[in-house]
């Protein structure tokens, strides 16, 4: 379903002399796999243990196309093709928190920027909340910037300060996140850009899923696409399908930097009790997570329709008998 964008990166390999091909195991599937004789750029590729065995037995020295790549680029089969998340000039601001998941889609688009068939830009925007007053230390992600030439912008606000001194909030999340929302659209518009791509992954939307049907008696979840009309801006979430353990995966892998968060109710909020709670539950049922964004989208929650046949294909071994529906 991707063969555009497969072009596309076999023409960027091979011009460091490298090969596209496919290689089919037993019991799994390994859907882009490269070979050569020069070195591995480590940009490009992934370690992937049974390849192990086949390089042994064929004699071949095989390699994968990382993951972090094309989590960003199969996000949104199994949404409507009206949902595309990137087009023909594109600038797309990059809500950069410091954690994995925004760092990993930074990264993730700046290199797809290499290869991806539809030219676009990127810029990464982090919000310091300033919390106790204090500034946050965010150069490993300029460093990270710097060499992958993109441009990042840090803006140094007092959110921290209004949510957790002014304003007291009992429940100060919702307060925070309105507030780092608003002044992200704000700053998307004031650098020229179109669209507002955030971190959000897999288990963000189930977690997302359950909050709203345990607390409110609703079903409902944002969406992997949203325009936002009085902004003229579309929110897009690249991640939305990418199972959080493979982006940590991808982050370690390819040591990109984290700057650790420091809100004083870290891991104390109703969204961390949600997670404990679909971690058991996936622990009971395995599968939960994929079987409630197939549900989502085969029962047609608002913004994630899917068509019929049009499912997102993993880049990584995976067991054909087994793959669940809507990945």
């Amino acid at each position: 379903p991707h063969a555009e964008i497969l072009n596309s990166i076999s023409d960027a390999l091979a011009k460091e002399g490298w090969t596209l091909e496919v290689v089919e195991f037993d019991d799994y599937v390994q859907p882009n796999v490269a070979t050569t004789d020069g070195d591995v750029d480590a940009n490009y590729f992934q370690h992937v243990p049974y390849l192990d065995e086949y390089n042994e037995q064929n004699g071949t020295d095989l390699v994968a196309v990382a993951n972090v790549h094309y989590e960003a680029m199969g996000v949104y089969k199994g949404t409507k093709d009206s949902f595309d998340a990137l087009e023909d000039g594109d600038k797309i601001a990059v809500g950069v928190s410091g954690g994995k998941d925004s760092v990993a889609l930074l990264y993730c688009l700046a290199q797809m920027r290499r290869y991806y068939p539809k030219p676009f830009d990127v810029v990464g925007i982090t919000l310091d909340p300033g919390f106790d007053g204090a500034e946050m230390d965010y150069t490993s992600i300029v460093d990270m910037c710097k060499e992958l030439d993109v441009e990042y912008i840090v803006d140094r606000t007092n959110i921290g300060h209004v949510v957790f001194e002014t304003r007291d909030e009992k429940n100060p999340c919702s307060l925070c996140a309105n507030l780092r929302r608003g002044r992200l659209h704000t700053l998307a518009k004031e650098l020229g850009c179109n669209k507002l791509a955030l971190g959000h992954h897999r288990d963000d939307a189930v977690n997302t899923f359950f909050m709203n049907l345990l607390d409110l008696g609703t079903l409902d979840c944002f969406k992997p696409v949203t325009y936002l009309s009085r902004k003229d801006l579309t929110m897009i979430r690249p991640l939305v399908f990418a199972p959080e353990q493979e982006i940590l995966n991808a982050v370690n892998r390819q040591q990109l930097p984290v700057v650790k968060n420091v809100c004083p109710i870290d891991h104390k909020t109703e969204r961390a009790n949600v997670d404990g709670i679909v971690r058991d539950l996936e622990a009971m049922y395995p599968g939960l997570s994929n079987k409630i964004i197939a549900a989502m989208q085969k029962g047609e929650l608002a913004g994630w329709e899917a068509e019929a046949g049009d499912r997102r294909t993993f880049c990584r071994c995976q067991k054909k008998k087994k793959k669940p529906y809507g990945v």
